[in-house]
């Protein structure tokens, strides 16, 4: 009966009150209260809101359902979860868990991290499949309490645990609809599709999902790359520019990114290197390239992605070398009549819209 007979005795205590005094105020015998008390009987429901007046608190309080467990509480919790497992059985665990949430039954912070701290369990350890089926069950009952929380992550989470579940049930149908209403927010839920697809073994679905997970990261750790090396300019520390240069140029290439990304990167250390010659070969070639249609699905590593074509004009809408290529000074360089000519193509280009 959640923790109600405990809440009880405790603010009848606060109050100075005895049971003799409760009992007349609520019109019932001396015996009754110490039933309720001690959690062999429940009071009939019209007589909660008497109760919850006599203790000046609401019925919330009364019930103890806006509780909450300290962080370290929880840490201490897990850590006797994990000894009753070891030394005794799931079974009395479980017991202690199932106490635990109906004591907080509010607490949503306690409630997935003891979940998960029980499914990590459940997994890793080589139980019977039927043991491990009846606990996923009690796990699955906990998750269904705060899978609409009002707390994103914590709804995110619950509901991506009920997901892995269903998916170990192979109830597919159920996991991608659950799946489907589960909105990405700061945690990803690619993951779960991707584990979901191969559990299905619908290699088609998982290709293309580690396909986009490799494009985009990929992607990320460029402009990642690119940054470092620009900081490293701005810095001045030509060690680092050198090393983030060849880093972002190795990115590009490993992971089939537009190829002019590499040359991007190359041409910032030939800058800042006033190497006249070698900057015009690279800004020829970055003229070149940018005037080419780049579609990821061409890579083998990327073949599965139903990917539209990227008019590559579009990376790099700078109107000018100088204002693609600042802070850096190309003032080493503007005499020369080829980057005039270079540096009017490129003024001239139309990015598509």
């Amino acid at each position: 009966m959640m923790v109600f007979n405990k809440v009880m005795k405790e603010k009848r205590k606060e109050l100075g009150l005895t049971q003799e005094q409760v009992a007349e105020y609520m019109g019932v015998s001396t015996p009754a209260v110490s039933k309720w008390e001690t959690g062999q009987t429940f009071p009939d429901i019209t007589l909660l809101p008497i109760l919850a007046r006599l203790f000046k608190i609401d019925l919330n309080t009364l019930f103890n359902f806006q509780a909450k467990m300290t962080p370290n509480d929880i840490n201490q919790f897990s850590l006797k979860v994990l000894e009753l497992i070891e030394n005794e059985s799931l079974e009395s665990a479980f017991e202690q868990v199932e106490t635990k949430v109906k004591e907080f039954p509010s607490d949503e912070v306690f409630i997935i991290k003891i979940t998960t701290l029980l499914e990590g369990t459940l997994i890793s350890k080589d139980y019977e499949a039927h043991e491990k089926e009846k606990y996923f069950k009690k796990i699955n009952i906990f998750l269904s309490s705060i899978e609409n929380s009002e707390e994103p992550t914590i709804r995110f989470s619950a509901r991506l645990a009920k997901i892995r579940m269903l998916i170990r049930a192979k109830k597919w149908n159920e996991a991608q609809e659950l799946l489907d209403k589960t909105d990405s927010i700061i945690l990803d839920k690619k993951s779960t599709e991707l584990q979901l697809a191969l559990a299905k073994k619908d290699f088609l679905e998982a290709n293309k999902l580690i396909e986009k997970t490799i494009l985009n990261d990929a992607s990320h750790l460029y402009n990642a790359l690119l940054t470092k090396l620009q900081l490293s300019v701005e810095l001045n520390n030509f060690k680092e520019i050198e090393y983030y240069c060849y880093l972002a140029k190795q990115t590009s290439k490993m992971f089939d990114l537009a190829p002019m990304l590499s040359i991007l990167a190359e041409l910032i250390q030939s800058i800042y290197k006033n190497e006249i010659n070698p900057t015009l070969d690279l800004l020829e070639k970055l003229q070149e390239e940018q005037l080419q249609i780049w579609t990821a699905s061409d890579s083998p590593l990327y073949k599965h992605i139903e990917s539209k074509s990227v008019d590559t004009r579009n990376l790099f809408p700078s109107k000018s070398f100088d204002a693609l290529f600042a802070p850096l000074d190309l003032s080493f360089i503007q005499a020369e009549p080829r980057y005039t000519e270079l540096n009017e193509l490129w003024k001239s280009r139309k990015p598509s819209l």
